[in-house]
């Protein structure tokens, strides 16, 4: 299975979701540290605004280290990454104005995990090739092979993601209208 986008879908620009509890509110896309200064750079040279907050933290004896942060969509609710343009792309969804240099976490997509693979059974490539969700919206499913630079990109942020220490999340307080009573903002343990 090759992965591709499918017609007129840029859901994964668009969508945004909470994780890993909805307390935690919705996140944004992973960043690594190297990434943080070469998407704000990015983000300047547009005109764009670039809210880039923590993600994940790990605590030991030096204090609080972030290894992860995360750009944040452009809508009040969280969604909508900021770098998808009007334009559009080969697959006619919305084209990405960064895709040369988007972040790994976007190289990644749709894996969200390895031995075993698991897709994003939300996306819409991976539910019509047969990728049926859990309740956690991952799929397990048996690849052939087609995802050599979604796997070397995933392997690569779990690789630089990887820290001993207590883990904290950065909670961002997005939400959808109405659920602002249920989310919170700051740093939690996991």
């Amino acid at each position: 299975m090759d992965f591709s986008c499918v017609e007129d879908c840029s859901d994964c620009c668009v969508r945004r979701e909470y994780h890993p509890t909805r307390r935690h509110g919705k996140v944004g896309v992973l960043l690594l540290p190297g990434e943080v200064g070469r998407v704000r750079e990015l983000a300047a040279g547009m005109g764009l605004r670039a809210e880039i907050l923590p993600r994940i933290g790990v605590s030991g004896d030096g204090g609080l280290r972030v290894i992860a942060y995360q750009l944040m969509g452009i809508d009040g609710n969280g969604d909508t990454c900021p770098f998808l343009g009007d334009g559009r792309s080969p697959h006619g969804g919305r084209a990405c104005t960064i895709y040369g240099e988007r972040p790994l976490a976007c190289r990644a997509y749709p894996l969200s995990g390895l031995d075993p693979v698991r897709l994003d059974a939300k996306c819409r490539f991976c539910g019509e090739c047969g990728a049926k969700g859990g309740e956690d919206g991952l799929a397990e499913v048996g690849v052939d092979g087609g995802l050599g630079g979604e796997e070397e990109a995933l392997r690569e942020i779990i690789g630089r993601t990887a820290a001993g220490g207590r883990v904290w999340r950065y909670a961002t307080g997005v939400c959808e209208p109405g659920d602002e009573h249920l989310v919170c903002r700051g740093w939690i343990r996991d």
